[in-house]
């Protein structure tokens, strides 16, 4: 189902492009594009603790059960190819990679990280008129997969012992651009943009791994009586600088 939607939104992505960009799509010119950025995702997780039915999981720990807020801002890098078709529309691919720093408050919790990755079509639209500088304004759909891992105690019929977590969020991200771009050589582009992502929850698990124990998966996708784990909504921000090479039609 999320495959058959990112599909669909890919093409609409790129029927909106050639209705703007003009009919000549050998004409177009080929955009290259690189972004870093500084930003963060929230400081909760949002893969959660909540039960439906009669399951329970005993210690949950404060990064599960969202009483912990140990996420704070990090480093994005993000690269696309695209194609301008006229002056004013460039429709293409592009993705990248988002960390965040993060620091537990509970000595029972260590090892703590949270990363993802993210790919998806855009549709961008570049503002005529405007002197020396080139402003735009892009929307686009994407896969992401955020990751968070962390040592933490899990309950056994002996006591408690350490464990590896990893509670992994699936979600379609619909990111809102907004840019400056200013022309410091012929083919080249630079300048600051910002980016607010809203993203749609398509999945989640908990998986505990412990050793000389079985691992164990808690998904969002259980039966609902057995179901302990959401996989909430969330939003992504991120202020940074983007460098753009536009390779004119031969």
């Amino acid at each position: 189902m999320l495959l058959r939607n990112l599909l669909v939104l890919s093409a609409m992505a790129t029927c909106a492009g050639v209705l703007l960009g003009g009919r000549d799509a050998s004409a177009a010119s080929l955009e290259v594009n690189v972004r870093a950025a500084y930003g963060s995702a929230g400081p909760t997780s949002p893969v959660a603790y909540e039960p439906t039915g009669i399951a329970r999981v005993v210690p949950t720990g404060p990064i599960w059960d969202g009483s912990a807020s140990p996420y704070g801002g990090g480093a994005m890098l993000q690269g696309g190819l695209g194609l301008r078709a006229g002056s004013y529309v460039s429709v293409g691919l592009d993705g990248g990679t988002r960390s965040q720093s993060a620091e537990s408050t509970d000595p029972a919790y260590s090892d703590l990280s949270r990363s993802a990755w993210f790919v998806g079509p855009y549709v961008r639209g570049y503002i005529p008129m405007v002197p020396i500088v080139d402003p735009w304004i892009g929307l686009g759909v994407q896969y992401m997969a955020d990751t968070q891992k962390y040592k933490g105690p899990v309950a056994t019929t002996g006591g408690t012992m350490t464990a590896d977590w990893t509670l992994e969020h699936h979600g379609v991200a619909v990111p809102i651009r907004i840019g400056v771009d200013y022309t410091i050589a012929k083919m080249f582009s630079i300048g600051p943009s910002f980016e607010y992502a809203l993203v749609f929850p398509a999945g989640g698990c908990a998986k505990v791994n412990a050793a000389n124990l079985a691992s164990m998966s808690l998904c969002a996708d259980e039966n609902e009586n057995k179901r302990v784990t959401k996989a909430n909504g969330y939003g992504v921000w991120s202020l940074g600088l983007s460098l753009r090479l536009t390779v004119p039609p031969a």
